[in-house]
């Protein structure tokens, strides 16, 4: 596997507008997960999903941190990663664990219904987008801008689509 350089980062280079864009998706997911928690109230999903928020907030914090020049504070970056995996892990299993939980005709139609189908494509597409990125991420600047945008699409369209379906 690749080892990723760690740069550090100067507190100039995260401006108040990067970290408020990197709120965008968090909050978009937050809105997904309480829609999903209400049609599918598994623990562990609950579980899941809130790691994936402690996640992601904590990589919101650390660059607020950076742009108000409270300096880089690793230990919240380093949250992200594990959290991220636990979370994701678990979210996954909820679906093999409490599949009885889980309406699946009813939402397979929301899925598939008109206009939520194409909100769903394009979060699809985001993510894989997101995950390409992921692997050739330089850690500039420029790198999180194009990543904020494309995450903050993609959490957007799934959160109106689950809103539509």
């Amino acid at each position: 596997m690749r080892q990723r350089k760690r740069r550090d980062f100067m507190s100039e280079e995260f401006g108040l507008k990067l970290a408020f864009v990197d709120l965008l998706p968090m909050l978009f997911f937050l809105g997904s997960m309480i829609v999903l928690v209400t049609i599918f109230p598994s623990t562990l999903f609950v579980i899941g999903t809130t790691c994936n928020l402690i996640a992601g907030f904590s990589k919101v914090l650390w660059k607020f941190l950076l742009a108000l020049k409270r300096g880089d504070v690793k230990f919240i970056s380093d949250l992200f990663v594990p959290f991220q995996c636990i979370g994701f892990v678990l979210m996954i299993t909820s679906f093999i664990v409490d599949r009885r939980m889980i309406q699946l005709d009813g939402m397979w139609i929301a899925i598939t219904s008109v206009p939520s189908i194409f909100f769903f494509i394009i979060g699809i597409i985001g993510l894989i987008t997101m995950i390409i990125m992921s692997i050739h991420f330089d850690q500039s600047l420029k790198a999180h801008w194009k990543a904020q945008w494309v995450n903050t699409v993609a959490q957007g369209c799934f959160f109106v689509g689950l809103l539509l379906g």
